[in-house]
């Protein structure tokens, strides 16, 4: 399923849905992914985050302050995010566009982290538009919830 955005609302399939409060305890908890990347990702409830490119790995690989700038929840109850993260490290920001099921136990996410991203001037134009496992607009994840 694509989700295109459009004015500042989302559309899923041909439907517009209102956007709704952000709450950061949808997006908060560990999230893993054993099958193919290794990776685990976590986000806090005080607006951090930790990347560990490895799940037995105790040291970050990358680790620094998020914001949930828009999110929705569509008819079927999935909840679409956009995310922006700032690494504490590297001087640029990194915009996701994520959707998490309606259980909460699984993340999807299209990410874009190139280093031309040092501002967060005009976002709107620097999140992915869908989430999609061939999207062009950046690199797909999918994550569960520990």
């Amino acid at each position: 399923m694509a989700v295109l955005i459009i004015a500042g609302n989302y559309a899923v399939g041909k439907k517009a849905y209102a956007q709704e409060k952000p709450t950061i305890e949808d997006i908060a908890g560990t999230w893993v992914n054993t099958e193919m990347t290794m990776d685990k990702i976590v986000y806090k409830t005080d607006a951090t985050w930790s990347h560990y490119t490895y799940l037995t790995v105790d040291i970050p690989t990358f680790e620094g302050t998020f914001t949930i700038e828009d999110i929705l929840v569509d008819k079927k109850g999935n909840k679409f995010f956009k995310v922006i993260k700032k690494p504490s490290s590297i001087n640029m920001y990194i915009f996701e566009l994520v959707r998490i099921n309606e259980s909460g136990t699984v993340l999807e996410l299209i990410v874009r982290d190139d280093f031309e991203y040092k501002s967060r001037d005009d976002i709107s134009e620097k999140f992915p538009s869908e989430i999609n496992p061939r999207s062009l607009e950046g690199t797909y994840l999918i994550m569960y919830r520990l």
